[in-house]
């Protein structure tokens, strides 16, 4: 990004191009971010330590946004302008994507949660040797 800054100041690149590269470095993020978390829930086959209100959240907002493009392309009877911001489109599309596998994971996949609950004999047997330690 500093060498961006630089080469935009020097008048090689236009301020707006400049700003506008920072959409793609979120379209990037946003691959980083999301990906690690769908493969530790593939990997643990659990979503126990993921709030899914966020991710029901996040598709609300991606649908929003697509809903927005397309009331604006209709509006102004402009189809081209529903693709024409690639890092919004994208934006939108790859977050109700991985909404909708984070969902998954977690209504369908994973359903059941992993850890088992205790007896209350285990539990009895594991106060008991805790107060004879103390002595």
């Amino acid at each position: 990004m500093v060498i961006m800054f630089i080469v935009a100041s020097s008048c090689c690149m236009t301020w707006f191009r400049y700003v506008s590269l920072f959409s793609y470095v979120k379209l990037a993020v946003t691959v980083f971010k999301y990906s690690p978390q769908v493969y530790m829930n593939f990997k643990k086959k659990s979503t126990e330590a993921v709030s899914i209100y966020q991710f029901l959240l996040d598709l609300t907002g991606g649908a929003l946004s697509l809903i927005q493009m397309g009331m604006i392309a209709y509006n102004y009877d402009d189809w081209k302008t529903f693709l024409g911001d690639f890092t919004k489109f994208g934006l939108a599309v790859l977050s109700i994507l991985y909404d909708l596998i984070f969902i998954t994971q977690h209504y369908i996949l994973y359903r059941e949660p992993r850890y088992s609950h205790l007896k209350e004999e285990d539990l009895r047997e594991s106060r008991e040797g805790l107060l004879q330690g103390e002595g």
